[in-house]
């Protein structure tokens, strides 16, 4: 099985291959005590400190390095950024207003893609999160609350960015179908068009 990562990296590879400049990052990845944090629980014990310490994450990696990174690419790919972070948070009892503040003075994504239906977690040791079942259960049911929320806001605003992914299969169908999504997204294409 291949986890979000491996999808993100191949789909990134395939903006690469299409003659674009492209890059996929997760900030989360280089944050040592987060990744502690995640592989010891002590982010499901403290939930606020830990959402504290993502956003100052995010705000330290946008400044040094995304932000560098949007203007030397033509895409970046960032797994993990500001969608999973809020849900999460919310999922853990954050405090409302932190759970406010983790947004707060961040780039916010052109796209955010929810890949939906089977998880394809790699082998690897799980973190806390993805170790507990219960927590998972939640998460998935705010990502469908956040997904029918996009729903209502295209329907009463004209606008939306975030869109629902099935997971299931490979990982090369999965980033196949995420590509078809940002055509219909970036092109206005429609499921049986051709571009």
């Amino acid at each position: 099985m291949m986890g979000k990562s491996v999808t993100s990296r191949l789909l990134a590879q395939k903006f690469t291959d299409a003659g674009l400049k492209a890059t996929c990052v997760e900030p989360i990845r280089d944050n040592k005590l987060i990744r502690l944090m995640l592989k010891t629980g002590a982010a499901l014990r403290w939930p606020n400190v830990f959402q504290f310490l993502q956003w100052f994450n995010r705000v330290l990696y946008e400044h040094f390095t995304l932000n560098k990174l949007i203007e030397t690419h033509d895409v970046v790919i960032v797994d993990r950024w500001m969608l999973s972070a809020f849900v999460y948070g919310h999922c853990t009892n954050v405090w409302k207003w932190l759970l406010n503040l983790t947004s707060f003075k961040l780039r916010r994504p052109d796209v955010n893609i929810v890949l939906v239906g089977d998880k394809h977690l790699a082998n690897k040791q799980l973190d806390s999160y993805e170790r507990d079942n219960e927590l998972q259960k939640e998460i998935d049911l705010e990502y469908e609350l956040v997904l029918t929320f996009a729903d209502l806001r295209e329907t009463l605003e004209g606008r939306r960015n975030t869109y629902a992914v099935s997971a299931s299969g490979s990982v090369e169908e999965v980033v196949n179908r995420i590509l078809e999504k940002l055509e219909e997204v970036w092109y206005g294409t429609r499921e049986g068009e051709e571009l």
